[in-house]
């Protein structure tokens, strides 16, 4: 294994091949895919600060998983009636 300082980690696969496996951090693609949300909505999230804490590495958009996990925990409801208000 051959760690990187963006969190990679990089390993050489039996066949000699490189596998990268980030451990630390999910890109966008794989929040979507993991929270059943389109890549515009995470955007349009991120723009607004309504989506997940997220960090920047360069240009890339990552996420950690226990900031996925906290917000999805913020945003636990009973009840319709517990939604925050849109109208101030």
């Amino acid at each position: 294994m051959i760690p990187s300082p963006a969190g990679t980690v990089r390993r050489f696969d039996g066949d000699g091949s490189m596998n990268t496996q980030n451990p630390l951090v999910l890109n966008t693609e794989q929040v979507a895919e993991r929270l059943g949300l389109s890549i515009s909505t995470l955007a349009k999230m991120r723009l607004y600060g309504t989506g997940p804490a997220y960090s920047k590495l360069g240009r890339r958009v990552v996420y950690r998983l226990e900031d996925l996990e906290a917000w999805i925990a913020a945003n636990r409801f009973q009840s319709t009636s517990e939604y925050p208000s849109k109208h101030g």
